[in-house]
């Protein structure tokens, strides 16, 4: 699942998920993400994101038993140092470099998504 607005990241993200054999569902809004429990892994273009996001996500994730938490990553620009606290102060992660973060995409699938 993927939260991200910009279609050329998107479609990024997205051909990195279907090399690793699973599907990507993209949203533009928390209040389009389907059941937690549905998503194994959710990544964030937190460098995009709307004031009340971090809390939106925060509530998504709990919603779920913790055995069906997903994980979710959070990726946007290196040079936002504001980006990178508020990301901390949510609770949800740390925010990855966006460079970084592709990099770490293909491990992190295989972590998250072992059966595909």
């Amino acid at each position: 699942m993927a939260l991200v607005r910009e279609l050329m990241t998107a479609s990024r993200i997205e051909s990195l998920v279907t090399g690793a054999g699973a599907s990507m569902v993209r949203a533009d809004a928390p209040d389009q993400l389907p059941s937690a429990g549905e998503v194994e892994l959710l990544v964030v273009d937190w460098g995009d994101r709307e004031p009340n996001w971090g809390a939106a996500i925060a509530a998504w994730r709990d919603a779920s038993r913790d055995s069906q938490r997903p994980q979710v990553v959070l990726f946007g620009p290196h040079t936002d140092l504001a980006s990178h606290r508020a990301a901390r102060d949510t609770g949800l992660g740390p925010m990855r470099a966006r460079s970084a973060f592709f990099v770490a995409l293909p491990e992190l699938l295989a972590e998250v998504l072992p059966s595909h």
